[in-house]
């Protein structure tokens, strides 16, 4: 007779198997508290019996008439860190031969036309060996499933069946997980986080070896890139960070590009900011102890990430450990892995700024010239990007509506065009308005959202850039901040005036 419950054989990740007695015990537990953390999201705490073993941990779940909730725990244990994978599967009373057959041919009626094989394993005192039992299980299954033969190598389905003193199990179908180790037996750590597709992974793989891992984001400048950042993050966090919720920390660096455009040389521009963003996680590493700082850096994916450059980066730190998990992996592999997390969808729209640090950045860096051109920045520049940063729990994390903006065709003659390109690039490219009597201001990005309070608010103005995705997202700052008198120009169309 079966049980009505569903059940699971859930199998632990090899990190956890080949440790001592003590340490794998003690990882046991914490992966049973993270299961339960998770599924307390999901079902009734009398829905479900969750029993530690040796090497596995078994699930009894009584929601058999829930196909929806069932779907629920399965894609949680798929997420959670700790887990090598699970089989599903069906339970029996241990009869005679026959009747265990009988019970057993209804469930494997896909193996019509299709080759198998039958392997038992045992535990417990019984009055045969389990290669009697697959012999018999096997012979029986010929007889009775249309089409089917046994074939020993390069099979179509393996039927495995497991026999524990009085009870025979059949898994019947295996889901993989993540493996690793449980979410909260390493230390705490921050992830750098711009919401492509290497970052995102590179938290996802600090999370899968148990770091709690909070989520930490530059804001350069734009509504878009900050609400997307903040989308992948909370879904990064809610699917896989079981057992712990992360913050969202968010530090302003508007100011910081403005120093780094007006005061550093422009080859370098890149590697200073991402020494500044090392200075500004350093500084957060102290306040919250956090035992490393987390980027998705890998070897001469682009110019800033030479070995020479990365080295340069890694030596604005004073004492804080720079983990990059993603060091040595190609491109295609990075963003395979996105595919799997889910996350490459996030990663392909967001968007990219148009005003950018540098057209010919330095590839093999001097430290020497690099400190040099940092001299110009002010003293307490970072210091103060930190102190004016948000934290906010990812469980509470709000995600705003997205404003409808206008997108302007004409300029008409009563309304202001705002060029946000930085000097330089404007001197280089010509702006569609230069030869009509439209009033353009030539405000930076960067200095925008203070700039405009200054603005008569009488006028309509139109933010333009060269690509569109500055202008869209600083006009959704100014309008997340009660101003409604801005629209975007859209590039290439005709201009009257």
């Amino acid at each position: 007779m079966t049980n009505q419950n569903i059940s699971f054989l859930l199998k632990l990740s090899p990190d956890i198997t080949l440790k001592s007695d003590y340490v794998r015990k003690s990882l046991i537990r914490r992966l049973d508290q993270n299961i339960h953390k998770a599924l307390n999201t999901i079902c009734e705490k009398s829905e479900f019996k969750l029993i530690r073993k040796y090497d596995r941990l078994e699930l009894e779940l009584s929601v058999s008439e829930n196909i929806e909730k069932k779907r629920d725990v399965i894609n949680a244990l798929q997420c959670i860190s700790g887990l090598a994978f699970f089989w599903e599967r069906e339970q029996f009373e241990l009869q005679e031969f026959d009747d265990i057959l009988a019970d057993i041919t209804p469930k494997l009626q896909h193996l019509q036309n299709k080759t198998f094989r039958v392997t038992v394993k045992r535990n417990g005192t019984h009055s045969f060996t389990s290669s009697d039992l697959a012999r018999y299980i096997g012979g029986g299954l010929l007889r009775r499933i249309e089409g089917s033969s046994v074939k020993m190598k390069n099979f179509d389905y393996n039927v495995q069946i497991e026999v524990k003193d009085k009870t025979l199990s059949l898994l019947t179908t295996r889901y993989e997980s993540i493996a690793g180790m449980p979410m909260g037996s390493e230390e705490r750590v921050v992830s750098l986080i711009s919401g492509g597709y290497d970052s995102g992974v590179s938290t996802f793989m600090m999370m899968r070896k148990g770091c709690p891992t909070d989520f930490l984001f530059f804001n350069l400048g734009g509504y878009d890139h900050k609400e997307g950042v903040k989308q992948v993050s909370k879904y990064i966090a809610d699917k896989y960070s079981n057992g712990y919720v992360p913050n969202m920390i968010i530090i302003p660096f508007e100011k910081v590009m403005q120093e780094l455009i007006e005061k550093t040389e422009e080859r370098y521009r890149t590697i200073v900011l991402k020494r500044c963003m090392m200075r500004a996680a350093e500084l957060l590493a102290h306040d919250f102890r956090y035992a490393a700082i987390v980027t998705g850096e890998s070897i001469a994916q682009v110019s800033s990430q030479t070995i020479v450059n990365l080295s340069i980066i890694e030596k604005s730190l004073d004492e804080t450990p720079l983990f990059r998990p993603l060091l040595t992996f190609n491109k295609n592999e990075i963003i395979d892995i996105s595919r799997e997390m889910g996350t490459d969808t996030f990663a392909a729209q967001m968007p990219e700024f148009c005003g950018v640090l540098s057209n010919k950045p330095a590839t093999h860096a001097k430290l020497d010239a690099v400190l040099f051109t940092e001299e110009n920045l002010s003293e307490n520049l970072i210091i103060d990007a930190v102190e004016n940063k948000t934290v906010e729990k990812m469980d509470n994390l709000i995600l705003a509506t997205e404003e409808n903006i206008t997108v302007k065709s004409v300029i008409e003659p009563n309304e202001i065009v705002i060029d946000l390109r930085q000097a330089d690039e404007i001197k280089k490219n010509s702006s569609p308005f230069s030869e009509t009597e439209i009033q353009v201001l030539e405000i930076p990005f960067y200095d925008i959202n203070e700039k405009f309070k200054e603005l008569d608010q009488s006028k309509h103005y139109v933010l333009f850039c060269s690509k569109g995705v500055m202008s869209k997202s600083h006009a959704q700052d100014l309008r997340q901040a009660g101003f409604i008198n801005v629209s975007i120009f859209k590039k290439g169309v005709k201009c009257e005036g």
